[in-house]
């Protein structure tokens, strides 16, 4: 077995060689699997890999908060490949000084092209080589951050409806790319620029031209995202979630909602239409005016939505004499903190359901939250092939 060290001194080892493969060994078909460091499980069997999954959140949740929940089932409604309707492809250095759109591989092996990657959707992979290409063609340069040469950091694209969008991530300001990509029906361009020593995946996306706003649609609803408000990266999950979010929650028709990080609505709709009424809040602006929007083109009338950091929003609508039965929290991957898990005591809700895909994060909330009880467990496989579920924990008040 050999080893490899990645940015974080953290040493991973390198399968060489399997002289008998177990029982729920399975072909990855993948040509990439071995140094790709996105689909890490690929070559276990689907429903290994979900056990596998479901107790690792589990044992990590136990862990942090010393509760002992059962194990649920794991909801599965994403297939194994093409689900991947948006990919963050970063800017690398390939092969004969071309530029890559990819993952960086590990073990010192060539860039993971993300256009030849299985489990991104056939529409996002054309957008990929498209994109590429014309990089290549006007010969851009990747952005190395140790030496700070180079334009281009990464490129943003999503194909999860009738609109297609592009966003173009550089180093420094520039109107180079504007003209990168022609115009085209159905596929809006934006430029970006995230600065050295910034993380962001978008900053402030500059539009070229195409439709600023995309749709999608869950269920019987279709929702209008605007950017910089981003489409799901997994549309064949989400109808799965609703359902699993609606059964854990069951608000009632007496029951006020209240959403932290609503996004464009997606929840929030279904949540409305069982209660007698939603409050839904969100950082992202455009976000927040697709969720109105959203609302009003699906009939939901008894839902209202805010624009703000959790915290402050919370206070303010405290202070406004709100009391919520039912809270739901999108935890994402860092936690909220007391500062939204203290004064969201003060809501007097009966029950509180944390969304994320860390189960970490979720639990560090919940310890800072000893007025809740953690009740039931749920799982979302929305990204077959990697060690990542999405955990949903009902606590009770």
């Amino acid at each position: 077995m050999a080893s490899d060290v990645d940015r974080r001194g953290r040493r991973t080892g390198r399968l060489v060689r399997v002289l008998e493969p177990a029982p729920d060994r399975v072909d990855p078909a993948c040509e990439r699997a071995g140094t790709c460091p996105g689909c890490s499980l690929r070559h276990l069997s689907d429903g290994a890999r979900r056990a596998y999954e479901a107790e690792a959140h589990a044992a990590t949740l136990a862990r942090l908060t010393g509760a002992r929940i059962p194990l649920p089932e794991v909801h599965a409604p994403t297939p194994r490949d093409g689900y991947r309707a948006r990919a963050v492809a970063r800017a690398l250095p390939g092969e004969g000084g071309r530029l890559t759109l990819g993952l960086v591989a590990r073990f010192g092996a060539s860039p993971v092209p993300l256009a030849a990657c299985p489990v991104q959707s056939p529409a996002t992979r054309a957008l990929l080589v498209e994109v590429e290409a014309a990089l290549n063609a006007r010969g851009v340069r990747a952005f190395d951050p140790d030496t700070g040469h180079g334009l281009l950091r990464h490129v943003v694209v999503e194909a999860a409806g009738p609109v297609a969008r592009v966003v173009l991530v550089t180093a420094t300001p520039t109107d180079s790319l504007d003209d990168l990509l022609a115009e085209r029906p159905g596929r809006g361009v934006f430029v970006d620029c995230v600065p050295p020593r910034r993380f962001d995946t978008l900053r402030a996306p500059r539009h070229l031209h195409g439709p600023v706003a995309a749709t999608f649609t869950v269920d019987d609803d279709v929702f209008a995202a605007t950017m910089p408000a981003w489409l799901p990266q997994t549309p064949a999950s989400l109808s799965s979630l609703r359902a699993a979010v609606l059964d854990l929650l069951a608000p009632g028709p007496g029951d006020t909602v209240l959403e932290l990080g609503c996004g464009a609505g997606t929840l929030s709709l279904p949540l409305a239409r069982r209660a007698r009424a939603l409050v839904g809040v969100d950082l992202e602006r455009a976000a927040v005016i697709d969720a109105q929007h959203n609302a009003a083109a699906a009939g939901v009338t008894n839902a209202t939505f805010r624009v703000g950091h959790a915290d402050r929003a919370l206070r303010r609508l405290l202070a406004g004499g709100l009391r919520a039965d039912a809270v739901v929290v999108h935890a994402m991957r860092r936690p909220y903190g007391p500062a939204v898990m203290g004064p969201l005591r003060a809501t007097a809700p009966r029950v509180v359901l944390c969304i994320g895909p860390s189960p970490a994060a979720l639990a560090r909330d919940l310890a800072t939250a000893p007025w809740l009880t953690l009740d039931r467990l749920a799982f979302v496989d929305q990204m077959p092939g990697t060690a990542a579920l999405l955990t949903l924990a009902l606590c009770r008040a």
